[in-house]
């Protein structure tokens, strides 16, 4: 149903800055929710946890949106709020923190394994339409980090330019 509300689940790490949505996605494991966590440490309530597992992306003709969603993950940490989607960066871990910005082309293969698909062929067919949307809505960054206090910093000063 929610594909035809222009809606989208997203398996990432939601976090919101000053009226900006950050999403943070990555394989399990990789550490979103450590590096959610850094930036909340890094900007004190400045940052606020949108979701930390599966928040909602809405696609609107002028930009995205991020929103809470009931499945926040096992830190149980979301707010039921919207706010303007600023960018997408894809986790990688390493002993470099090194950050970059992508094309859409490079980030799609994650974009695709992270969105929830849905099984009927029009609903996926709209899926893949709210992605490609997406692609041309927002910017996207990799992120090498080693999960400390200077990895927030690096891709959060990189970011809100």
């Amino acid at each position: 149903y929610m594909p035809s509300c222009d809606t989208f689940l997203f398996h990432a790490s939601a976090v919101a800055v000053d009226g900006r949505a950050y999403l943070f996605a990555a394989a399990s494991g990789t550490g979103k929710s450590t590096h959610t966590r850094l930036w909340r440490e890094l900007l004190g309530e400045r940052a606020v946890t949108i979701n930390d597992d599966k928040p909602f992306v809405g696609i609107t003709p002028r930009k995205a949106v991020v929103y809470g969603s009931p499945w926040c993950g096992k830190h149980r940490l979301g707010a039921n709020i919207c706010v303007p989607l600023k960018a997408v960066c894809i986790l990688e871990r390493s002993e470099k923190n090194q950050i970059c910005r992508i094309s859409p082309g490079e980030a799609y293969p994650m974009l695709l394994q992270q969105v929830y698909r849905p099984k009927q062929p029009e609903m996926m067919k709209k899926t893949l339409q709210l992605i490609d949307r997406l692609t041309e809505l927002t910017e996207f960054y990799r992120l090498g980090c080693n999960m400390d206090l200077d990895a927030a910093r690096l891709s959060y000063e990189t970011m809100k330019a």
